[in-house]
């Protein structure tokens, strides 16, 4: 009666309802989900019954689904429990799991909820022929999937498959539906990919109502893959790779070729090092243990990419300066050493270093461009950073003045060395060579007696180093050669007055090349305002000839002296025969000679014999006698006093003792 009433006043409402919509034209103030809102609900009570329980039941997921609304659903560990639902027709039903979530009993049915509703009862059966394996293994990370298989000569084979967290080592897998008697069983541990890593076989002696039940650690079949320390990737720094397993006793090989690694790899034993900006490596390895299946190959590849150091910058970057300046090397990158150039070369980790945000002194006077690169290890190098013109401009000191000139000269010379720059040191050589401050420093005078080049630079902190000056010394101090004065005339040019000369030819020679010769005539002094002598040159009476000679950068020869005299005597002799003077005759040192013989120019006691048979003028001579003996040589007789006599006196020498009466 009351569901009656209930469906009635239902009934009833949504008549009133439909009118509503139709008096307003059409207009809906309530939608269907409107509808199911506002209609009455009912709290009912739901118990769980069975006839038997063979299998432990650790929860309830109860269902209720009614057409045009949400499901209502409940999961409990009770058998008793609680349902709010709106008046209608409700299918409720009921799934019963164990502690692994394994569906052991369910059941189902349906309820008309209305105001007279209270309480349902909802029967469920449990599944039969049940088999269940307590499984274990001991490494984690691996097995997410767990299949129990029987099967039974001349029945259908039956499995089971369940998921579990990979990081489980245990747990529980259920088999229903299995016929009473002997089935063999497996047990298998698999990864996502299905590759069974663990199994086991037993087996199971099933009932028509009870649960078999096995407890067993699985047996290991697939050697674990390697366990790479660092995953595959790009990276900004070195990276040390290290290989592990989890199956004891395996070894692990590996490649970096991109072959597939073997037993007959390499044999992993320390961390594999990927290392350098710019370095690429795969490295594929493989877990391998006798009696096991080899582990599948476990492929990283690595690509090691530094990061680049910040470019240097410069401070001041350019300009120009009157004195030694700091540049200050900076690079964004901390703790990275600063490698530079100032010559505007590239520079390398070979060039001078600095440390980050160091400067560097620009001293010399002249034009820089410094270059820099940023180096730190886990770094590539920087770009080149480049400053941009410094240019150093240091005043000149002034150049020296070296005293006296460059000249030749003919003694040794005092030199002296000055700068106009106050302050300057003054480096000097002497062998021609560039000085610098590694020369002789100047401090004084200083004497040269040979020929040298005397270069010398001034040098001063805070100025350019001057011009080089340079004098150069020839010194001579050995005099030219004495002059020789010689007569080109024969000593002897025969009898008879028509071969004699009246005058003789004079030779003046020096042997020091390239001199020149001075002479006089009339026994003044010669100088270089006197005669040049060019050529031989006559006389034709007596002279005194003196003669100098002389050469640009040498002293003065000595004066040469040499008297010429023109005198005469007139001598008639005859041979007294031998061992006597002769003074006629032929033989003697002069050759053949005959009456009537005189002698003419005489310079330096060396005579010169010729016959002449003319009177000259009255004068004076010297004269010296030839006699044989053993040889010509001059009579001692007439050699120990200056004999003289009046030209133009004939003496008749007679026989018996030499020459007396003869006008000396």
């Amino acid at each position: 009666m009351r569901r009656l009433i209930s469906f009635c006043l239902t009934s009833l409402l949504a008549s009133l309802l439909l009118s509503a919509s139709i008096i307003c034209g059409g207009c809906s103030f309530l939608n269907s989900d409107d509808v199911s809102a506002e209609l009455p609900k009912r709290s009912i009570s739901v118990k769980i019954e069975s006839a038997y329980r063979n299998t432990a039941v650790s929860s309830y997921t109860i269902t209720a689904t009614k057409s045009g609304e949400d499901d209502v659903v409940v999961n409990t560990s009770n058998t008793t429990t609680s349902l709010t639902l709106t008046y209608g027709e409700w299918n409720i039903s009921v799934v019963g799991k164990n502690s692994s979530s394994v569906v052991v009993c369910d059941g189902n049915k349906s309820v008309t909820v209305n105001s007279g509703t209270s309480s349902v009862v909802i029967g469920v059966a449990y599944k039969t022929g049940g088999i269940k394996c307590n499984y274990s293994y001991d490494i984690a990370g691996i097995v997410s999937k767990i299949k129990i298989t029987a099967t039974r000569s001349g029945y259908t084979t039956i499995s089971n498959q369940i998921s579990v967290d990979t990081s489980s080592l245990s747990g529980a897998v259920y088999l229903f539906d299995a016929l009473p008697g002997s089935w063999n069983v497996l047990v298998e541990a698999m990864n996502a990919s299905n590759a069974v890593y663990y199994s086991k076989s037993f087996t199971a002696t099933v009932a028509e109502s009870g649960l078999f039940t096995n407890s067993s650690a699985l047996d290991q079949k697939i050697a674990t893959a390697p366990v790479f320390s660092v995953a595959g990737g790009t990276y900004t720094s070195d990276q040390s790779i290290s290989l592990s397993t989890t199956t004891s006793g395996a070894s692990i090989y590996y490649t970096t070729n991109g072959n597939n690694p073997t037993s007959g790899s390499t044999l992993y034993t320390a961390p594999i090092s990927v290392a350098g900006s710019g370095t690429s490596m795969t490295i594929k390895a493989i877990t391998i243990k006798s009696g096991l299946t080899s582990s599948s190959i476990v492929t990283n590849a690595y690509t090691i990419n530094y990061p680049d150091c910040a470019a240097p910058t410069f401070s001041p970057n350019s300009g120009s300066f009157t004195s030694a300046t700091n540049v200050t090397i900076t690079s964004a990158t901390a703790g990275a050493t600063i490698h530079y150039t100032t010559n505007g070369f590239t520079p390398t980790t070979g060039s001078p270093s600095i440390s980050n945000g160091s400067s560097i002194t620009l001293s010399a006077s002249g034009t820089y461009t410094v270059k820099a690169i940023a180096v730190k290890s886990g770094y590539d190098n920087s770009a080149v950073g480049s400053s941009g013109s410094i240019t150093i401009n240091y005043p000149d000191c002034a150049t020296p003045v070296i005293t006296p000139s460059s000249g030749t000269y003919t003694s040794a010379q005092t030199i002296s060395i000055s700068c106009g720059t106050s302050g300057a040191s003054i480096y000097y050589t002497t062998n021609g060579n560039t000085p610098d401050t590694g020369s002789t420093l100047y401090s004084g005078t200083f004497t040269l007696s040979s020929s040298a080049t005397v270069k010398a630079i001034a040098v001063k902190s805070g100025y350019n180093n001057s011009s080089v000056a340079s004098n150069t010394y020839t010194i001579n101090t050995t005099a030219v050669a004495t002059p020789v004065i010689s007569t080109t005339t024969s000593p002897l040019t025969g009898n008879g007055h028509s071969n004699q000369p009246d005058s003789i030819t004079i030779e003046i020679t020096c042997s020091t090349s390239g001199s020149s010769i001075y002479y006089t005539l009339d026994g003044s002094t010669p100088s270089t305002s006197s005669t040049l002598y060019s050529s031989t040159f006559s006389i034709s009476s007596t002279k005194t000839v003196k003669a100098i000679a002389v050469k640009s950068g040498y002293p003065d020869s000595s004066i040469s002296v040499k008297e010429f005299k023109k005198t005469v005597i007139i001598v008639e002799g005859y041979n007294t025969g031998t061992g006597d003077l002769w003074v006629a005759g032929s033989g003697g040192p002069f050759g053949n000679w005959a009456n009537n013989f005189m002698m003419k120019w005489s310079y330096e006691n060396n005579w010169t014999w010729i016959t002449w048979d003319d009177t000259f003028a009255s004068g004076t001579f010297a004269f010296k006698c030839y006699h044989y003996r053993e040889g010509w040589s001059p009579d001692k007789r007439w050699m120990a006093n200056n004999r003289t006599g009046t030209v133009g006196t004939t003496n008749n020498q007679g026989n018996g003792d030499p020459w007396d009466g003869w006008p000396w």
